[in-house]
């Protein structure tokens, strides 16, 4: 539907505004509201010809609605169309077609609700088939088709969706929103040679939670005009599986660079994962970031010769590290192509933290230990910064100073952990050496709050007719 623009003036004042906008329930196609669409999903066309259609298949179960825009008619080689309404009471896949009398322009809105999904791999839930005549996508199709359930039947596949959409120069950032599962293939080839895409929205994937063979191969593969990735595009996955990445960003020319936690959160690992992941991307230059596979050397992943084969083929990273950095060895290097991964040289940490042995930042101060700050030298080997406190005393996770380990006190079953320091006034003092002088004290508060973690017992105090709770808030060791 088309919105008026009105414009509102006010003499003498030289004011003048503009409102425009979609209602609600409403796609903004333009991202201007001048042409607002019904639905949940929204295409528009290139400039048509009458003699032009539009094609797409459709292999869920459920009612939706296509309206085909200005003179356009839904048709379908199935009987299942009445009017702009599909009614779908199996998982085929079936070919819809939206003809027109008229040329030109075309805006093309979807709305509905899956009930089920194809089984079959390589049957996508909606593909498009005439892809090269659609310049822009808005909305969600996850709103359409979102995750029913873990069963095969009831999780969607964008397999191919928009393969070959080469004017399609922007995605919306919920075009999957609501799809939470995992199955083969959900999103390979999706934008398969989206040759005109500059961008991909940070929280594309954020829904996503699974793992899956095949599940994001290709997905972007032969996007020439692609200059970045967003940082935590696939933060929520943490699983593998086989060819899971396999060629996600090959041939992508205009790419210059990976972001550090790309794959950060990742833990686990299958054969052929990464497989071509970057191959052939001609302008990716700099070194491997440090952090790309910091979740798999975490969790001590075995080397595999075939997890990363060609990953970085035909690129220009570096192969050896700039002036003030070193290498990061990460035992995967035998399939880098001799590509490698770098880190400062030095680490400058904060109080509170440290610099692990064979890691590529500082890091909380360990428990039991303090932590002064400083700067230290990268090691394979040997970590710096930490300090171990004394036998008896302890200290919680993020101590920045030797004064800091504190001691534990046992009062009947109550327990109080004690700092060196104190905390707050008034405090518990404690008189370890019977000086005369506190050595260790316990916060105190009015407040009423837990003495210990998971529990309601308190220890209460009376100082100058006030009752106190003794504790302590850090972490118990």
């Amino acid at each position: 539907m088309k919105k008026f623009l009105i414009i509102l003036s006010v003499l003498y004042g030289g004011f003048c505004g503009m409102a425009i906008a979609c209602e609600s329930n409403e796609i903004d196609i333009n991202g201007d509201g001048t042409e607002c669409v019904n639905g949940k999903f929204a295409i528009k066309t290139t400039n048509l010809s009458n003699s032009d259609v539009f094609k797409f298949s459709l292999s869920a179960s459920g009612t939706f609605t296509v309206n085909c825009g200005e003179n356009g008619t839904l048709e379908s080689e199935a009987n299942d169309v009445s009017g702009n309404t599909i009614t779908r009471n199996d998982t085929t896949n079936t070919i819809y077609t939206c003809t027109y009398s008229t040329g030109g322009v075309k805006t093309i809105g979807f709305d509905g609700l899956a009930t089920g999904y194809s089984e079959q791999p390589y049957n996508a839930t909606i593909r498009f088939d005439t892809t090269s005549i659609i310049a822009a996508i808005d909305g969600s199709l996850g709103q359409i088709f979102s995750t029913l359930g873990t069963s095969l039947s009831l999780q969607p596949s964008f397999f191919h969706t928009f393969n070959n959409g080469r004017n399609i120069k922007t995605i919306p950032g919920n075009l999957f929103s609501g799809v939470t599962g995992k199955r083969r293939q959900m999103f390979y080839g999706t934008f398969y040679s989206c040759v005109a895409l500059t961008s991909i929205p940070a929280e594309l994937f954020s829904d996503c939670y699974g793992s899956a063979v095949e599940m994001f191969e290709s997905t972007f593969n032969n996007c020439l005009a692609l200059k970045t990735i967003p940082q935590g595009l696939f933060k929520n996955i943490s699983g593998g599986a086989n060819y899971m990445f396999r060629s996600t960003f090959k041939s992508c020319r205009n790419l210059t660079s990976i972001p550090a936690d790309l794959f950060g959160k990742i833990t686990n690992y299958d054969s052929y994962m990464f497989l071509e992941t970057f191959q052939y991307d001609s302008n990716l230059s700099g070194y491997i970031p440090p952090s790309l596979f910091a979740g798999l050397i975490q969790n001590g992943s075995p080397y595999t010769s075939s997890m990363m084969t060609d990953i970085f083929t035909g690129t220009k990273l570096a192969t050896t590290c700039p002036a003030g950095t070193v290498q990061f060895v990460t035992g995967y290097e035998d399939y880098w192509g001799g590509k490698v991964s770098c880190v400062d040289e030095n680490l400058a940490c904060n109080a509170g933290e440290y610099l692990p042995a064979h890691w590529f930042k500082c890091e909380p101060c360990p428990q039991n230990n303090y932590c002064p700050g400083g700067t230290y030298p990268y090691s394979e080997t040997i970590s710096s910064g930490a300090t171990q406190c004394p036998n008896n005393l302890y200290a919680p996770v993020g101590m920045s100073s030797s004064n800091q380990c504190g001691r534990i006190l046992h009062i009947g079953d109550e327990i109080v952990y004690l700092h060196s320091t104190k905390k707050t006034t008034p405090a518990l003092h404690v008189d370890i050496d019977q000086d005369g002088t506190a050595d260790y004290f316990g916060n105190m508060t009015t407040l009423d709050v837990p003495m210990t973690r998971g529990t309601d017992k308190k220890l209460k105090l009376q100082y100058d007719g006030v009752t106190y709770s003794v504790y302590d808030d850090s972490i118990i060791p």
